[in-house]
């Protein structure tokens, strides 16, 4: 700990130090600087759950051993591949077919045929995507233009809708959190399959801020591959499997070709080792939230300030009032709990929040705060006289600081009558400390305006633990005009101090107060 300076100093201290505190753990909230945190806020939760129950979404993937059987070595497949599956798919009863594959060149040759299973299905939804390209200007590279490739107008007049097939990567390593409902001004293909699916209400704004909840690590969804639903090789699906069910179709990772887009996604479970996940999941999953209402919501900026300025205070006063020794237990408590009822608010509730920069940045330096500037709650009054103890009671009281007790005496009175202050600092603390040094108590005691008297008269009446110490030269026998109020002075445990026994002394003393 600093060296301690009072009860006002350590206010000052602590005010200056959780204003530091508080503004770092803003600057989390608020800026980029906290986004790590933030993420793992975010994935923690998920980690603890379980996966969650069914959902009314299967994702087919179109494996690689379904297009060997199939003889498409090539990548993309031909579209007679997708029109055979939407045509099965419609003999299952699937109720909407959603397509995480882009369309955007044509196949002369299959683009009829796709186009009329489609019809034929009546709700199979689209998709498109954005691309970058760089327009020269004269010698120098241009801007870069990102424009939007549709499906190709074959299919796209065909379909039910398209919307853009797009995933927020929040990170480097590919890390998915956002539910992006749209681009601009076009809707992604989980909430153009929503509202084909009148699972959206009137009021739900495409431009909120939503996080996907996931149902659990890949696959966490009902999964099928092209090879069952086709009935290649003798592999089967279960009866019945696709009746009703909202149908996403994706490519399985072996597929797609190194040099294509990337398909593959970090969840919060990845984290603990899972496999990344194809994107139709991610799509499929942002799809089920939707429909479940089950989406998450984070807390608003302004109000996350404001759980970061009360915990602050409530942390810092129970750390200061909790024992010095129990300090880090509490510590430990307060992280619990925040830890708890965040985690209880995104799973319960699909709430969630940065609370990391709270429990794990501004609870430890808050802790570290006490630890650095304590609450020394005064153990006790010492009542002494100037001419013989002065020198030994700003000693005592130095001494009882480093061993973390503040004492109280009459060099930490302020402005203002002396009475009051010196009976408020006798009432303020459970014992007093009597240093009697040679002729304390002399015939002055007898006195009654003296103010030895007068400490140790009011000590007594308010029932104070009173523990005299004898300093080298005092005597009892020599304090021959003791009042019979103090008679019963001798009488109380005392403790004698030696010149060469300073730390038994102190010791002793220790011993004798009342916590």
């Amino acid at each position: 700990m600093f060296r301690y300076r009072g009860k006002e100093s350590q206010q000052k201290r602590w005010l200056i130090g959780g204003s530091l505190i508080l503004c770092a753990t803003l600057a989390l909230l608020c800026l980029r600087a906290g986004d790590t945190l933030a993420r793992w806020s975010f994935d923690l939760p998920f980690l603890l759950r379980g996966d969650l129950g069914d959902t009314n979404v299967v994702v087919v993937i179109e494996d690689r051993a379904a297009l060997d059987a199939l003889g498409e070595t090539s990548f993309p497949p031909r579209r007679t591949v997708h029109a055979q599956l939407v045509d099965r798919l419609r003999e299952e009863g699937a109720a909407l077919v959603v397509f995480d594959i882009s369309f955007r060149s044509p196949q002369p040759d299959a683009d009829g045929a796709f186009a009329d299973a489609i019809r034929r299905h009546g709700r199979v939804i689209l998709g498109g995507v954005t691309e970058a390209t760089t327009h020269q200007m004269g010698k120098s590279a241009g801007a870069s233009v990102v424009e939007v490739r549709p499906p190709v107008d074959a299919l796209r007049e065909a379909a039910a809708g398209w919307g853009m097939l797009l995933v927020a990567g929040e990170d480097g390593a590919f890390g998915v959190r956002r539910l992006i409902a749209q681009w601009k001004d076009t809707p992604t293909v989980p909430w153009l399959a929503a509202q084909h699916h009148k699972v959206l209400s009137e009021g739900d704004d495409p431009r909120a801020d939503r996080w996907i909840n996931f149902y659990g690590p890949s696959p966490a969804l009902d999964r099928i591959t092209l090879g069952e639903v086709l009935g290649l090789g003798g592999r089967q699906m279960p009866p019945g499997c696709l009746r009703g069910k909202v149908v996403f179709v994706g490519f399985d990772s072996s597929v797609t070709p190194a040099s294509g887009r990337r398909d593959l996604f970090a969840t919060p479970y990845t984290r603990v080792g899972k496999s990344l996940t194809p994107g139709v999941e991610i799509c499929a999953n942002a799809y089920a939230n939707l429909a479940n209402r089950d989406w998450l919501r984070r807390i608003g900026t302004p109000l996350q300030c404001l759980l970061a300025l009360a915990f602050g205070a409530v942390a810092l006063a129970a750390l200061l009032l909790a024992p010095r020794r129990g300090m880090w237990v509490a510590a430990v408590i307060l992280f619990i709990a925040v830890a708890s009822a965040s985690v209880v608010a995104q799973w319960k509730y699909h709430t969630w929040w940065n609370w990391l920069a709270v429990a794990g940045v501004q609870l430890p330096l808050t802790a570290l705060l006490v630890l650095l500037f304590p609450r020394l709650p005064a153990v006790a009054f010492i009542s002494y006289r100037r001419d013989g103890g002065a020198a030994f009671v700003k000693a005592l009281h130095e001494a009882m600081l480093r061993r973390h007790k503040d004492t109280l005496y009459d060099a930490g009175l302020g402005s203002g009558e002396f009475p009051p202050q010196i009976f408020k600092m006798i009432e303020r603390t459970p014992n007093v400390l009597l240093v009697l040094s040679p002729g304390a108590l002399d015939e002055r005691i007898g006195r009654p305006e003296d103010w030895l008297r007068k400490e140790i008269a009011h000590s007594l009446a308010k029932g104070k633990n009173v523990v005299p110490i004898l300093m080298p030269g005092f005597d009892f026998r020599s304090a021959t005009a003791m009042p019979d109020d103090m008679k019963k002075l001798p009488d109380l445990q005392s403790v004698t101090h030696h010149a060469d026994t300073w730390d038994a002394t102190l010791d002793k003393i220790e011993s004798y107060i009342r916590r």
